[in-house]
């Protein structure tokens, strides 16, 4: 069950994205999430990761993204999970959209209510086209 709701948590961080949607993409955050994008500090929290991801789409907004190689191991109240993603953007003032790939680590928590959050994110750029 719990690896099953953090597959869920996960369609839910990918939808969020796929629609733009910083509020959506903060649902399945935890309060104290730290996101570790390529080339930058550490983003920390809630209201962080909202800045970041809105200023991400004044430049940058998602055309597609999808994860076509993931594993997720729990223990106990944390989850684990690890995988490959394919994130196509498109630039907000118009032009060619770019295909960043890369890897990722995301960590999931068990909140007090049985759901999961996401509590770290962090990936690489493995390539750009």
């Amino acid at each position: 069950m719990s690896k099953q709701l953090i597959d869920e948590g996960h369609e839910k961080f990918l939808d969020a994205m796929r629609a733009n949607d910083a509020g959506a993409l903060l649902e399945v955050l935890t309060e104290d999430v730290v996101f570790y994008p390529p080339g930058i500090e550490p983003v920390r929290g809630k209201d962080g990761v909202r800045a970041w991801y809105e200023g991400v789409n004044t430049e940058m907004l998602t055309e597609a993204v999808d994860v076509p190689d993931r594993k997720v191991v729990v223990s106990g109240d944390w989850g684990i999970e690890q995988g490959k993603y394919v994130w196509k953007l498109a630039p907000v003032g118009g032009g060619d959209s770019i295909t960043a790939t890369g890897h990722f680590v995301a960590i999931w928590e068990r909140q007090p209510d049985g759901g999961w959050k996401c509590s770290s994110d962090l990936w690489n750029s493995s390539d750009a086209t």
